[in-house]
């Protein structure tokens, strides 16, 4: 048993030696790669840039649209100018039409809540939802 015991030994010790062989190595090759590496200079305007966010101008949202047909022009032209001036606020048709839903009262609103309810794809297309929207004011109107 002795001799056993001294062989799992020498190999225990012969497996902790070349552990730290291997960890010496490492070490070495990680301080020649920070020696390696050279000091980067990265302009400041990269290092710390402003968000596209901050540089859009503040914009005064449209009056809350009521559903008054002769106003859906002007409310849209006015909604379509947010949209130019603040890009990336607005960035996605969703946002979009999220902004559009968020500005209306009365019935358009019941209708817009509709849509939300049920996750229609109107939400996502920008377009679709101004056609939509417009032809449901136009029924609106007939039904008078």
């Amino acid at each position: 048993m002795g001799d056993a015991s001294n062989i799992q030994m020498h190999d225990m010790v012969s497996m902790l030696q070349q552990l730290q062989q291997e960890n010496a190595n490492l070490q070495n090759a990680m301080e020649q790669l920070q020696v390696a590496r050279a000091p980067v200079h990265v302009p400041a305007s990269i290092a710390n840039p402003v968000p596209q966010a901050l540089k859009e101008p503040r914009v005064s949202l449209p009056e809350k649209f009521d559903g008054d047909r002769t106003k859906l022009r002007d409310f849209i032209n006015q909604v379509r100018l947010v949209f130019c001036l603040q890009p990336h606020r607005y960035a996605t048709e969703e946002t979009q039409v999220g902004l559009i839903g968020s500005l209306l009262t009365g019935t358009t609103l019941s209708w817009f809540s509709s849509l939300l309810e049920k996750d229609s794809p109107l939400l996502a297309d920008l377009d679709q939802f101004l056609e939509e929207f417009s032809r449901t004011l136009e029924r609106k109107i007939e039904l008078l």
